[in-house]
């Protein structure tokens, strides 16, 4: 259950922009010091762009990297994370709200063939 309206808002939009990007995006955690979202690939056009989908995700969310450059010319900062998993944090833009999003998103897997 997420209590914080802002934190619904986030997530709403996180989960249609995934969606349009071949993505599932599931929230976990406590929803309290910070919002947990996970993007997973869900659909087969599913790509490893992930800068990119951080970066819609930032824009239409009013959220910025940790380098505070604008969203589109900024430069996420990883932190590599165990099964391939790569985890990135988006900030509040106003200096004073200490809330923040932590995006983790799974690899594709690679094509098997049949």
């Amino acid at each position: 259950m997420i209590l914080d309206p802002d934190y619904a808002r986030i997530f709403t939009q996180a989960r249609i922009i995934a969606w349009q990007y071949g993505y599932a995006c599931v929230a976990h955690g406590s929803y309290t010091r910070d919002l947990d979202l996970l993007l997973v690939p869900w659909e087969g056009h599913a790509k490893p762009n992930h800068d990119q989908l951080l970066k819609m995700i930032a824009d239409a969310c009013n959220l910025q990297f940790k380098d505070g450059k604008d969203v589109m010319e900024a430069t996420p900062d990883y932190t590599e994370k165990p099964h391939g998993r790569r985890a990135c944090s988006l900030f509040f833009r106003e200096p004073s709200d200490r809330r923040w999003v932590d995006i983790s998103i799974m690899p594709c897997a690679e094509k098997v063939a049949p």
